[in-house]
């Protein structure tokens, strides 16, 4: 299911989804609505992998392992040092 099917039945366009879902503020509240009641009938939710492909932004987080501390045990307990803490 994608916006495409979102749209169709909530009867508006793919761009008034994609605001809608983006709370861009200038939708239309009716129509945001609309889109809404949707969204929740089909528990629809946004694939972050394809945002991600199509953002060009994974927004995955990666730590380089540090070179003296080989194990991954070590490397996450380094991560949990330098960021968590």
């Amino acid at each position: 299911m994608d916006i495409r099917e979102i749209a169709k039945r909530a009867r508006v366009s793919t761009a008034t989804v994609s605001r809608t879902i983006n709370r861009v503020p200038t939708v239309n509240p009716q129509l945001a609505k609309r889109v809404w009641s949707v969204i929740d009938d089909l528990g629809y939710y946004p694939n972050t992998q394809a945002r991600a492909l199509v953002s060009g932004r994974s927004r995955i987080f990666f730590a380089r392992p540090s070179i003296k501390k080989a194990t991954p045990r070590a490397n996450l307990s380094e991560v949990r040092t330098r960021f968590l803490s």
